[in-house]
């Protein structure tokens, strides 16, 4: 509904934010139309789907010449909608444990900004390839920011409010190429006051070391026991998070938005830029009737122009931010910004599609974090397992609990899948490295009805070795 509101405002909104800044407006605005498409033709493959399973799903068979065997495209993002949840928040939905931290504030520099979402995804990457809650990984936003190799033009984008494009590639490699060498955020905690010369120094170590010194030899009468103290947590601060080194953190750009909801759906969130302007914004999220509303950049530009016609535009404000949800039927965003618990609602505001430059393919990315082949098999432990093919994430406790052998007259090479409470098909066939449209054919009349949830449902996994489908 909201895109349909944008949409019908007239040109004159959108028209406001391509002058503005039209690579990003109508990037924004081109993926939103195109996402309408692709949303279109999963409702009639479900529609399809529900009045006659079996036939529907048999086109889906990898081989198969219809709709479904296309390897990218319409036909791909439509199935892969259609199996995905309606509406998803990785706070709530994407396991047990949430992988999402509180917000945090990063002030009111762009390139800050862009610095704390990196780090978020990073976090929410780690956190759900552990199936672990976000206190499994807590890096260091001050470390990305004033130690990496581009930390000085960022920093001169503070000091003078010179303009930030609002992505955050420079940060997300940076971050891919010194993720063993980062910091703990107890270790360096952000300041946007942080002088040049202290950040060296606490970038060097130098600044964590004196400081855990200094805390445990300030006085004669303190015990054994916290030196000691002081010393381990100077240890802990001179090294980064043993929890990376069971993998490894890598980045890539998402080219849509079906894409960039298999990525939030997979590995927590996305990281995408954010042009609004900051006055309008604020007005918005003070107002209480527009709580559960989502802001629409243009809808903002027209309501302003209507009401002083010959008033300048203030201009837009670009950051980026960490999307950690969506909404398919009222068509928002769900966003982190790091501007602190009471900023929207709660630290979180919504984003209309379309809207804002926000899912521009060229500033829109994912985190991700992959074990080594061996430290997955070890943290699996099943010779059920065993037979999932190399390419497939981790299954982890949750799925591997809920793999049984096959019910005698089916192939050796398929096993029994009991579905959880959150489940959907398009994560049951990620994380055991099935195709969706395999999963579907060989279950079409155990699910029926895409619309409906999968839990208790008995669900027959059929792979064979090296990964080639059955």
């Amino acid at each position: 509904m909201a895109l349909a509101m944008s949409m019908a405002i007239g040109a004159l909104g959108l028209e406001l934010d391509v002058a503005r800044d039209p690579s990003s407006a109508a990037a924004s605005a081109a993926a939103a139309c195109l996402w309408r498409q692709h949303y279109d033709a999963a409702r009639q493959f479900k529609a399809d789907f529900k009045q006659n399973p079996r036939a529907t799903a048999n086109k889906c068979r990898p081989g198969s010449n219809a709709m479904c065997a296309a390897a990218a495209g319409s036909s791909q993002a439509a199935v892969l909608i259609a199996t995905s949840p309606v509406r998803y928040n990785s706070l709530q939905q994407s396991s047990p444990i949430s992988p999402i931290s509180a917000p945090s504030d990063a002030g009111s520099c762009a390139a800050a900004q862009a610095a704390f979402a990196a780090v978020a995804a990073a976090e929410a990457a780690v956190a759900t390839a552990l199936q672990a809650g976000s206190r499994t990984l807590q890096l260091s936003e001050a470390d990305l920011f004033y130690c990496s190799p581009a930390s000085n033009s960022l920093q001169e984008t503070c000091r003078t409010g010179a303009g930030f494009d609002g992505s955050a590639n420079l940060l997300l490699q940076a971050l891919v190429n010194r993720q063993q060498q980062l910091k703990l955020r107890q270790c360096m905690p952000y300041s946007a006051s942080l002088a040049a010369e202290q950040a060296q120094d606490m970038c060097k170590g130098t600044a964590a070391a004196a400081s855990t010194s200094s805390s445990s030899s300030s006085s004669s009468s303190s015990s054994g026991e916290e030196r000691e103290e002081g010393q381990a947590a100077g240890a802990k601060c001179s090294r980064s998070s043993p929890v990376l080194a069971q993998g490894g953190l890598s980045f890539k750009p998402l080219a849509g938005i079906w894409e960039a909801q298999e990525h939030i759906r997979a590995h927590g969130g996305v990281v995408t830029a954010l042009a609004v302007q900051p006055s309008s914004l604020k007005a918005f999220l003070t107002d209480p009737a527009n709580k559960h509303k989502p802001y629409s950049c243009s809808a903002a530009a027209a309501a302003a122009v209507g009401a002083q016609p010959h008033a300048e535009s203030e201009g837009l404000q670009s950051s980026s931010v960490f999307v950690v949800g969506y909404d398919n039927e009222q068509n928002f965003w769900i966003a982190k910004a790091a501007q602190g618990r009471s900023f929207g609602t709660n630290g979180f505001l919504r984003i209309a599609y379309g809207e804002c430059g926000i899912m521009d393919p060229s500033k829109t990315f994912g985190v991700q974090f992959k074990q080594p082949a061996a430290a997955a098999a070890r943290s699996t432990g099943s010779s059920v397992v065993a037979l999932l093919p190399t390419a497939a994430a981790t299954p982890g406790l949750l799925y591997r609990k809920a793999l049984q052998p096959a019910p005698p007259g089916k192939p050796a090479n398929c096993r029994l899948y009991s579905a959880g409470s959150f489940d959907y098909v398009s994560r049951v066939a990620r994380v055991l490295g099935v195709p969706v449209g395999t999963l579907l054919a060989d279950n079409a009349d155990v699910i029926r009805d895409l619309g409906q949830p999968l839990i208790g449902k008995q669900l027959l996994v059929c792979v064979q070795r090296g990964g080639q489908q059955h």
